[in-house]
């Protein structure tokens, strides 16, 4: 939104030179100004090509279920009339710039109690919320899956519509989703300005 703003004044400040001022500045102005943004844009493309100035991460969490990544975990029906789904939780990182092993935290809060083999990083004293280091390096367009755990899912037919699983990173780089405000005195954050992922019935 501000980059928009700041586009539509410095265009309309353009816009303004152009009409009233004279033709002896203008012959002196636009031929400067186009210099300046011909340097200004390969002075762009150099540092992001060749340093990490530029270059942020944009992570989300994703599941990895029957060999597929996704933003969405498909539960299908069992013979106790239950809804079922066996899954890993994922990093994806659709941003340019890689994140490292120990450069930030993924979270989770469950509504739910999921059964597991071996899934553990619970936060004591905060019940169903889990967080760990990010462990190993995620890539520009890639994913790193979180291996050491997997969620086993069992949920009621009257309990779909407001299952899901929220999450949110704390990294180096800032928080993602990127409008998330910690409140310092709680030490929490609206639940609504989560990221979430999706729990939906296998069509």
């Amino acid at each position: 939104m501000k980059s928009t703003l700041y586009f539509v004044l410095i265009l309309s400040l353009l816009l303004l030179i152009n009409c009233k001022a004279s033709q002896y500045f203008q012959s002196a102005f636009w031929p400067n100004f186009w210099a300046d943004v011909f340097v200004a844009a390969l002075f762009g493309i150099i540092l992001n090509q060749f340093t990490d100035l530029l270059k942020t991460p944009k992570l989300s969490l994703v599941v990895k279920q029957d060999g597929f990544y996704r933003d969405t975990i498909l539960l299908r029906a069992d013979k106790n009339g239950k809804y079922v789904a066996t899954v890993n939780f994922a990093i994806k990182n659709t941003g340019n710039k890689t994140i490292k092993t120990g450069e930030g935290y993924w979270n989770t809060y469950l509504d739910f109690k999921p059964k597991g083999k071996g899934f553990h990083y619970f936060v004591a004293g905060e019940p169903g919320h889990q967080r760990d280091l990010i462990r190993y390096s995620v890539y520009p367009n890639s994913f790193t899956d979180i291996n050491d755990f997997q969620y086993d899912i069992s949920i009621n037919k009257e309990d779909l519509e407001k299952s899901h699983i929220p999450y949110m990173f704390q990294t180096d780089y800032g928080n993602f989703p990127r409008n998330i405000k910690w409140d310092l005195s709680t030490g929490g954050a609206p639940r609504d300005q989560f990221a979430f992922i999706k729990i939906e019935l296998q069509k």
